[in-house]
């Protein structure tokens, strides 16, 4: 019985010093766990800081692509002859040919000039793009419309049907006849939320 007494400390001890190592484990286990649950949260929150910066990024890449596609298509159809009404290669009137282009490339603008002039939002002038869309009329009434080709430190270069020459590339800064029947211009592109992907 002596023996056991004398042992009793001993193994008492020993029990005391497996459990603080037993409490350090689990301290130091809960501590890793923990710390590592937040560098991922950091992780996620980083992820989702960048990630809106790079939609924006490809938006704007895809529109800036969409733009020139479509002022390229505007150009390369020059000389289709003016139609009256007319929807195809065979034939353009101003806004036959507007809607023609923009079709071609996934954008549902209208059939009329003044059904497109309700769409996109209005821009300077010194500050449109290629793509944009330009209105001509009298009397607060729209009767003419251009897609822009180019926009060279404010020389506009626009591409429209008209009914003496058909599809033709011309200065609209360096035109009287058009400067003077200018309204305002519109983007379209730009405000066309649901196109996002880039074309041909």
């Amino acid at each position: 019985m002596s023996k056991l007494n004398n042992l009793l400390p001993h193994i008492q001890l020993q029990n005391a010093s497996n459990y603080n190592w037993l409490r350090l484990f689990c301290f130091l286990t809960f501590a890793l766990l923990f710390s590592s649950c937040g560098t991922s949260k950091k992780l996620v929150q980083s992820k989702q800081r960048t990630a809106p910066r790079n939609a924006q990024v490809h938006s704007a890449k895809v529109m800036k692509h969409n733009r020139r596609k479509i002022a390229e298509y505007a150009q390369v159809l020059e000389s289709t002859p003016y139609k009256y009404a007319g929807r195809d290669t065979k034939g353009f009137d101003c806004s036959g040919f507007t809607q023609y282009v923009y079709n071609t490339y996934g954008y549902s603008i209208g059939s009329t000039s003044a059904e497109q002039s309700a769409k996109g939002r209005v821009v300077a002038l010194e500050s449109v793009k290629e793509g944009d869309l330009i209105f001509f009329g009298t009397d607060r009434k729209v009767s003419h419309v251009a897609i822009v080709s180019a926009n060279d430190n404010g020389n506009v270069q626009i591409t429209h049907s008209t009914s003496s020459k058909g599809v033709m590339t011309q200065s609209l800064t360096e035109s009287n006849y058009w400067m003077e029947r200018f309204m305002f211009a519109k983007n379209i592109i730009g405000s066309d939320r649901k196109r996002m992907s880039a074309f041909r």
